[in-house]
């Protein structure tokens, strides 16, 4: 396996998951010259913009990482033994790296999009310059590339009409999934003791500005203000890296709760703990991964986002209500049901545990070593 040196600094960092890696698979860390960096220090000197104009940071921050990358995958498969080539993004600079070791080798090469890269609506360009950069160079990646695999069928689908093959089976479908070993034993637990009274409707991972909470905000200060739902017997937990989200009136009543960042497992017990899940969403090709591990908790989750892929999949396990995020009557409407049910005693989730099993990392990884045998046999002859 062939990565940079662990990242300390970053708000992301949980060395907890480093104990999944298996024993026995060899671990190099090359160094990885970090444009991050230079740019806290250039901020602080009031010189971010001239840093910017002058650090290689295209495709990722990460780029840095590319001339060490390479050199050192040289020196893994000039030791023999490597029959196919892995990578998987995000950052988009181990596609590039995978892109140097196959010219330089010839050998078969799986590029795995779990984060999409030009296609993505989200990513905001600076420039339409850099966005033609982006697309040109997914371009040179993925003709390159033996495989291209994505974690959406609307995602593969849009990767065939922007960057078409003549090989039909060189873009291929296989979602994210969940570690079952996660959640084989259930957690009484609650993540915040003063809560056990309280409805917790709860977010737990990333939490950016552009997925959009307003509509649900708003829905539970009118519920609130109309003797719905009691102040005191409700909470919106949201754990993890928040970005863009305040509401003073809610957090002057104690509704709303933010807490920092935690590792995994801890992630797990707040999802296995909370009454109800929430998963936010404005993209209609991007699969959040956080989906699967909340249909792993077993908890019913109220999904706010347009239809698309992640809405397909809540929706065929029967585990989440739909809604738009703007859609403020709807959710009240939503909230109001699942309060009632929970205080009658009678919240719980109907998913299918067929569809839910689909989604194990065991499965996805199944398909993923049966990708890597036809591969090398398509390539090998």
């Amino acid at each position: 396996m062939l990565t940079g040196p662990l990242n300390h600094s970053g708000t992301l960092h949980d060395p907890t998951l480093l104990r999944k890696i298996p024993a026995g698979v060899d671990v190099v860390r090359t160094r990885h010259w970090d444009s991050k960096v230079s740019m806290r220090r250039a901020r602080r000197l009031r010189i971010a913009g001239l840093v910017r104009a002058l650090t290689p940071s295209f495709p990722s921050m990460e780029a840095g990482w590319i001339r060490h990358g390479s050199a050192g995958g040289l020196r893994i498969l000039e030791e023999g033994g490597v029959d196919l080539i892995y990578s998987s993004s995000y950052p988009v600079s181990s596609h590039v790296v995978a892109y140097l070791l196959k010219r330089h080798t010839g050998l078969p090469w799986v590029a795995d999009y779990r984060d999409e890269w030009s296609i993505r609506s989200v990513i905001s360009w600076p420039t339409p310059l850099h966005r033609a950069a982006a697309t040109w160079m997914d371009g040179k990646l993925m003709a390159s590339a033996d495989r291209v695999v994505t974690t959406s069928p609307v995602d593969t689908e849009a990767f065939r009409k922007a960057i078409p093959d003549a090989d039909p089976l060189k873009y291929v479908t296989i979602g994210n999934g969940f570690d079952g070993d996660d959640f084989l034993e259930g957690s009484d637990a609650d993540p915040d003791p003063s809560a056990t009274d309280r409805f917790t409707l709860a977010h737990a991972g990333l939490f950016h500005g552009w997925r959009d909470a307003d509509g649900l905000l708003v829905a539970i200060r009118r519920l609130i203000e109309a003797g719905t739902i009691p102040q005191d017997r409700i909470r919106l937990l949201f754990v993890g890296k928040t970005v863009g989200l305040t509401d003073s009136w809610l957090e002057e009543r104690g509704v709303l709760k933010v807490m920092p960042p935690v590792p995994h497992g801890e992630a797990v017990r707040v999802m296995q703990a909370a009454d109800a899940l929430l998963l936010l969403n404005i993209e209609r090709e991007n699969i959040l991964g956080k989906t699967f591990e909340y249909l792993a908790a077993r908890r019913s989750i109220l999904a706010l986002m347009p239809s698309g892929a992640t809405a397909d999949v809540v929706r065929e396990a029967r585990a989440a209500t739909v809604r738009s995020p703007e859609d403020v009557d709807g959710i009240a409407e939503i909230l109001a049901d699942h309060f009632r049910r929970w205080n009658e005693g009678g919240l719980e989730s109907d998913s299918d545990p067929v569809v839910v099993e689909r989604y194990s990392r065991r499965g996805t990884t199944e398909r993923l070593a049966s990708l890597f045998e036809e591969t090398l046999a398509q390539i090998t002859g």
